[in-house]
């Protein structure tokens, strides 16, 4: 941090490596560039354009550096979960896998918000959303802010970025240095990271790599057949984040893998009442050029690949899935006149994957090896025809799959400063997902079926937002209204089987309020409240597990002695119970009520650093700190619900209080 903000002000004096002065001055820096940031945060996923956040087509929360250091967090799960509308949800099948947001929430996968990595989607095929090796072991130190879109954002970035996209920016440290943490506490905890950054001339080479185990919290639950079992609920990740740039030339990467401990595809307790083991890998890459044509007209092509796989162990044998996506994008960048943008482009995308289960020696394809070729074109175009007045119109042609016809999804906008400090953003948006692997091509015998005509799921969205800022202070007021259509569900095909189809639609609608305030330099304040509520086509309210109301603050206090403190409270309501309307689904069918009902909950965090070297005046090259972070300070007993199969009520979702301490080591 202290390099990118010195190297932002003063270039000359990091030439001369002078460690005292940069020491002086790194305090004030980091308050003074936190003010400025208040007044001028610039975003880049809205538009692919590097813009002010205010002005930017999207309702967006940037979380930034200085938030990142106060508020501290084991995973992304804990800064994901400080989002406004957001929680990170866990299922006996996938732990800490499903982001909600806005009250969205269609199944065990995410597949309704998209991950970028430095703008580049992070997508599987099988499964469309099986995020659970980047939520749980990205590391938080390689990140420079994260950048989440509320909303649509299928225009730019195609599938699955549908209610939300969650933009990971990586740090790019300009100055050759070594950074060493470790921590450990609660449940076996054990967190290592070693950064390197590689300055010479115009190479620039950050990597980083990460170990988090935890032998576990207790997990408790009752099955579906009524069986009672207890272990403890652990993990073991390892990831590795490799960067570089050269000349116009960028390489982004990053690989995870990920063993968990969960209940089972089904919630059932094993034979011996024991956790299932759960191997989940990810691995991601993109390669990147840019070329100016002239001053008014910039070409980027990239080259992106995901590779995915999962394996587990049950009562029937080892289920393996896996796949291999390659995209290619290139994309124009068009000014023909001032504050007249063009952004234009075109993608093809290529996909490859199975799934198969193997019991006894004998190995049984239920997802029949595939290959998939889509493509989209894409334009946008903002244009400010007076000083305070934005438009927004654009569009993405999208083509999915053989057989299924293209679609269109377009983007209308407005942004209108009323005042230099005061706007109102009015946006229209729609958004799709196309259908997995696993819901177009699975196929087990007289049980479930795929259906490879699916349609892509549908969503349009109306937002207004009123922003105001100032250097010192920010706050915003949202309501959004979206309708979702052709959702992809389970239908009854015959008396014993299923298949996936095109059936059902639902409207969401609520209200977002944001603010974030510096009463002073050395603290801050940053708030969210939002509110939602859904309806059904049968007019059945409220059908996802999620809290219709998420209050959540925080307050940081950075002295320039070197301490550092952030407390942070998030409050979630208690989610909609669905027993009522899995009885009007399924009729005869009732969830049974073994486990505690979901009840509201605070999710309250303490984090502490000590700078050493500013604490006591050291003039060292290397720089050391201590680390203390609390979670769940009020021992909260989460649960919740049991969304997939609904035949029981709940299972637990995360341990009680927890405590880490740790060092962090940088020369």
């Amino acid at each position: 941090m202290q390099s990118q903000v010195f190297a932002q002000t003063t270039p000359t004096l990091l030439q001369s490596d002078t460690a005292s002065i940069s020491e002086l001055m790194n305090v004030q820096l980091e308050e003074s560039q936190l003010r400025k940031n208040m007044d001028n945060t610039q975003v880049v996923s809205a538009s692919k354009n590097k813009e002010n956040v205010a002005t930017a087509p999207g309702l967006m929360t940037v979380i930034d550096k200085h938030e990142l250091k106060a508020y501290g967090g084991l995973s992304l799960v804990d800064v994901l979960n400080r989002a406004i509308g957001t929680y990170i949800m866990s299922s006996h099948l996938l732990p800490n896998n499903s982001i909600s947001m806005r009250g969205d929430l269609p199944s065990h996968t995410t597949g309704h918000v998209l991950i970028l990595i430095d703008g580049r989607p992070c997508r599987e095929s099988v499964f469309g959303g099986v995020y659970l090796p980047i939520l749980n072991a990205y590391s938080i130190e390689a990140i420079e802010r994260i950048e989440i879109i509320r909303g649509p954002g299928s225009v730019l970035y195609g599938t699955n970025a549908y209610t939300g996209v969650i933009n990971l920016v990586t740090s790019q440290e300009r100055k050759t240095t070594t950074r060493l943490s470790a921590k450990g506490g609660s449940f076996g905890t054990l967190a290592t990271s070693v950064s390197q950054t590689i300055a010479k001339g115009e190479l620039l080479v950050n990597a980083t790599g990460g170990l988090l185990s935890q032998k576990g919290w207790n997990f408790t639950a009752t099955d579906e057949e009524g069986v009672t079992g207890s272990m403890n609920y652990g993990q073991q990740n390892a990831s590795l984040i490799l960067n570089a740039n050269y000349k116009q030339f960028t390489f982004r990467s990053f690989f995870a893998d990920t063993k968990t401990d969960m209940l089972g595809e089904d919630p059932l307790w094993t034979q011996e009442e024991e956790m299932h083991a759960l191997d989940t890998r990810r691995a991601f890459a993109d390669l990147g050029y840019k070329h100016a044509f002239s001053s008014k007209w910039d070409f980027t092509i990239n080259a992106t690949y995901n590779s995915f796989n999962k394996e587990f162990s049950g009562d029937e044998g080892d289920f393996n899935y896996l796949c291999n996506d390659g995209l290619v994008e290139m994309t124009h960048f068009i000014r023909p006149l001032p504050k007249f943008n063009i952004t234009v482009g075109g993608l093809s995308n290529f996909l490859t994957g199975a799934g198969y289960n193997e019991e006894e020696g004998e190995q049984e394809k239920f997802i029949e090896p595939y290959k998939e070729l889509n493509w989209a074109s894409y334009a946008v175009v903002d244009y400010s025809p007076v000083k305070y007045v934005k438009l927004i119109v654009g569009g993405q042609y999208n083509k999915v799959g053989n057989g299924v016809a293209g679609h269109f999804s377009p983007r209308l906008g407005a942004i209108v400063n009323i005042t230099h400090d005061l706007g109102i953003k009015a946006l229209y948006g729609e958004a799709f997902r196309s259908g997995s692997a696993s819901e177009k091509h699975i196929l087990v015998e007289n049980e479930l079926y795929g259906n490879p005509m699916l349609k892509p799921e549908r969503v349009n969205t109306k937002e207004i937002q009123a922003f105001f800022q100032k250097p010192s202070y920010q706050f915003t007021a949202s309501y959004f209204n979206s309708q979702q259509h052709d959702e992809i569900i389970l239908a009854t095909y015959t008396t014993e089987s299923e298949i996936y189809k095109n059936e059902n639609s639902l409207t969401f609608q609520g209200v977002e309020l944001e603010s974030k305030v510096l009463p002073i330099q050395q603290l801050s304040f940053t708030g969210n409240f939002a509110y939602q509520n859904s309806k059904n086509e049968e007019g059945i309210r409220n059908t996802t597990p999620i809290s219709n109301w998420m209050i959540k603050g925080g307050l940081a206090y950075m002295h320039k002695s070197g301490l550092t403190a952030g407390l942070y409270n998030s409050f979630f309501s208690q989610p909609a119970a669905l027993i009522s309307y899995q009885a009007d689904e399924a009729g005869e069918e009732q969830t049974e009520m073994v486990n505690p009902v979901p009840q509201a909950f605070h999710l309250l965090s303490l984090n502490f650093t000590a700078d050493i070297n500013k604490l006591f005046s050291l003039k060292s090259r290397t720089h050391i700190a201590f680390n203390a972070y609390g979670q769940n300070l009020l021992n909260e007993k989460v649960y919740n619900a049991e969304f997939s199969r609904r035949n029981i009520n709940s299972v637990p979702a995360m341990g009680g209080r927890a405590f880490y301490g740790g060092i962090i080591v940088k020369f």
